[in-house]
């Protein structure tokens, strides 16, 4: 059924919906998972509190739907850059990749959420730098990974798939820096949000406040 078709009753609630949607989002990009509450939300969308369990059953659920969109949204972008590469697995992984860090460049509160959720994501496996730096040494236009620089969408899914490979790379042992962690990590800000992942990162964006010190605190303990 068409929007056109629905009743006003149906349009309002598809409306409001959308309002504590767009509200929601813009909250967990400026201040975290963990410092948004229901009023936040339903203050900034201008609805009332008990509208918001019109549509939502907890907190957590409306963190499942802002994922669920990202997760859309993100699929719809990457069909249209896929049609660059030839058909084949590892051409599918890199077109995904390349579309992420394209989004990210175009659509800044896209980056923020879907950082959010990556920060709290286990650090990258050790001993990668060696191998990041001799992949930016072998890849030309270096200078494109500036923040306002135009991204070459070969260079960056070369490199961003080289990562990819060294944090899957569990043989590794030696120590990252901290910065050199966070760096990696924003190489891959966006995730594949199946329900599985989706289900994964409310109950770990719930729990977890998003501070770097406590996150680089735990994680060097994890991996030591």
């Amino acid at each position: 059924m068409t929007f056109d078709r629905l009743t006003r009753a149906q349009k309002r609630a598809i409306r409001t919906r959308n309002s504590m949607l767009r509200a929601a989002q813009t909250l967990f990009a400026e201040r975290g998972f963990v410092n948004v509450t229901i009023a936040h939300i339903t203050d900034m969308a201008d609805v009332a509190l008990g509208s918001f369990y019109n549509h939502f059953d907890n907190r957590e659920h409306i963190i499942e739907a802002v994922l669920a969109d990202l997760s859309l949204s993100q699929e719809r972008f990457h069909a249209s850059i896929t049609r660059r590469f030839e058909p084949g697995p590892e051409a599918t992984i890199v077109s995904r990749y390349v579309s992420t860090a394209q989004r990210c460049q175009l659509d800044p509160l896209w980056a923020d959420l879907a950082e959010q959720a990556t920060l709290i994501k286990r650090w990258p496996m050790p001993a990668m730098v060696d191998e990041v730096h001799h992949a930016l040494s072998q890849l030309p236009d270096t200078d494109s990974m500036a923040p306002d620089a135009e991204l070459n969408p070969e260079y960056t899914a070369r490199l961003i798939v080289a990562v990819v490979r060294m944090l899957f790379d569990r043989e590794r042992t030696n120590d990252l820096e901290t910065e050199t962690r966070v760096g990696l990590s924003s190489l891959l800000r966006a995730l594949e949000f199946t329900d599985k992942a989706n289900r994964y990162w409310v109950e770990a964006a719930t729990a977890v406040p998003l501070d770097l010190e406590s996150l680089a605190d735990s994680r060097s303990q994890a991996y030591p």
